[in-house]
């Protein structure tokens, strides 16, 4: 499949699956059985604005309705797909028009003092990009070595506080893969999402993911403080239970978010 069919069937995908989400305002996953569960309502921006998944937007909402789907079956909950712009989706959970919504929002000091935060369901943080040959080590073994980042991210950030590590600054992260290819780089830190995408296009035989992803950032369940933290509690150990069982790691695969 060439590079530009792949985009076109993404396309396609996109065009499906948000078309899916638009018409899901009632309907319900987690419903198999006919003994009552409790319901909840969640809502999702089908976009996930601010982050930025380009071609991988399909795969990241099929895994994401899918993930529901098992969470809500294991632990016997029904949950309700709510389709909300990007612009209003945390406006109405404060006027608790729904339970819940989907957001790559960091639980950092002030967002913990208005939100709960489930663990972590799709990790986004950046991994360190090399040259598939090249020795696998982490970014505080590396010495003088330059490092390619996007400008004014948290990434970028890191790199500039490591007496280690020297920042080069790219507008793109194709730009800075082709630098790491063209040995003009020891190595990049890009979003996981995108950092799969093109280690397994593009780049498939040059480069290589040399670490776990950074800062634990990524998309979560959010709730209101003081507000359904049982529906937080439910989702976590749904999502343990997924992980221990391997059913996670296979949803990952299935939907081309994870290299193995």
């Amino acid at each position: 499949m060439t590079f530009i069919s792949i985009l076109e069937h993404n396309r396609h995908m996109k065009k499906i699956l948000i078309t899916f989400f638009a018409f899901s305002l009632f309907f319900a996953v987690g419903c198999r059985s006919h003994q009552p569960r409790k319901v909840y309502f969640v809502a999702i921006d089908p976009t996930f604005y601010p982050m930025s998944f380009d071609a991988q937007l399909p795969y990241v909402l099929g895994f994401t309705n899918e993930l529901l789907m098992e969470i809500a079956d294991r632990r016997h909950i029904i949950i309700h797909h709510v389709p909300r712009s990007w612009d209003n989706i945390i406006l109405d959970l404060k006027e608790k028009q729904y339970d819940a919504m989907l957001s790559g929002m960091d639980p950092i000091l002030t967002n913990e003092k208005e939100y709960e935060f489930s663990n972590v369901y799709l990790s986004t943080g950046p991994v360190l990009v090399c040259q598939k040959e090249a020795p696998k080590r982490s970014l505080s073994e590396m010495k003088n070595a330059f490092i390619g980042v996007l400008p004014r991210t948290r990434s970028a950030f890191y790199v500039e506080t490591q007496d280690n590590l020297m920042p080069h600054y790219y507008p793109s992260n194709g730009e800075m893969c082709f630098a790491v290819d063209q040995e003009q780089i020891d190595g990049a830190l890009i979003g996981n999402i995108a950092a799969m995408a093109y280690v397994a296009d593009l780049f498939e035989q040059k480069l290589a993911i040399m670490s776990e992803p950074m800062f634990n950032e990524g998309l979560r369940l959010v709730v209101l403080k003081g507000q359904h933290n049982d529906l937080i509690e439910e989702f976590n150990e749904g999502l343990k239970e997924l992980k221990k069982k391997g059913i996670y790691q296979a949803l990952l695969l299935k939907w081309h978010l994870s290299i193995d």
